[in-house]
């Protein structure tokens, strides 16, 4: 079995960046999605433990461009490998060769049907268009039961944050966005049938649509989302008929990839 879920210190990054951190916990804590800043016997009486049973994950930071992310890890304190242990799947998620064959088979589909061969006028009704959405918080809208608080814990400036859902670096976080993410597809395709296609890798959708359902479907599944508590990032939002996902450029038109 693995080793017991410990108390660990955090990253020099974390160290470095600690005002920035907490400055994310607070904001966090407005949104439902933390408690604190407490001393140690207050946490505890809040996850319900002794003060010897919180167990901090080390916290660190990454620069990424205009931010700076928490990473929470849980495998450095032994919590993630007791979650692994528990845990009879995995999440699959979509490649590159699954959205390129979805778009061929899309042309294939059109042309079968009677229309234009593939060489599609970009102009065309029955144009392929890729709509790409990018999910705010994603793993962080996944709440987790009480009990498993005390697993979640974080140490800021000497005192405890209690993270109370899906956090960035805890095993169980993807895992059960995953599954959310996957009902999520499955409610856009019952609601509209005329969306061709649908994709999701961790927090990035994408949705394939023909022109003439750019706004009936393409823009109400992106309002759906919203409508259901689904935050999107609208900086991240793009729709046309080049697309970049996964790191790549993909032209729906010619059903072609390219590195960005």
């Amino acid at each position: 079995p693995p080793l017991p879920p410990t108390d660990q210190s955090n990253y020099s990054s974390a160290i470095d960046h600690e005002d920035t951190l907490e400055q994310t916990y607070l904001e966090e804590r407005d949104l439902g999605m933390t408690l604190g800043p407490f001393t140690e016997e207050q946490a505890a009486n809040v996850c319900g433990c002794k003060p010897h049973e919180l167990c901090c994950g080390a916290l660190g930071a990454r620069e990424e461009g205009d931010k700076v992310r928490t990473i929470h890890d849980g495998t450095v304190n032994n919590v993630n490998h007791h979650i692994r242990q528990h845990t009879s799947e995995k999440t699959t998620a979509p490649t590159l060769a699954d959205v390129v064959h979805a778009i061929q088979a899309c042309h294939e589909c059109h042309t079968a049907a009677g229309g234009a061969d593939q060489n599609i006028s970009p102009t065309s009704d029955e144009d392929i268009v890729l709509i790409k959405a990018d999910v705010t918080k994603a793993h962080r809208r996944i709440k987790v039961v009480p009990k498993d608080w005390k697993y979640m814990t974080a140490r800021i400036k000497d005192q405890v944050w209690i993270n109370t859902c899906g956090t960035y670096g805890i095993a169980s976080a993807q895992l059960y966005w995953g599954r959310m993410a996957a009902l999520l597809l499955r409610l856009l395709y019952h609601t509209f049938p005329d969306l061709l296609w649908a994709f999701v890798y961790v927090d990035d959708f994408l949705f394939l649509v023909r022109r003439k359902h750019l706004h009936n479907v393409g823009v109400s599944c992106l309002l759906w989302l919203l409508s259901v508590g689904c935050p999107l990032s609208w900086k991240k939002t793009l729709i046309g008929t080049t697309n970049s996902w996964l790191g790549y450029q993909i032209n729906s038109l010619e059903a072609s990839v390219c590195l960005t």
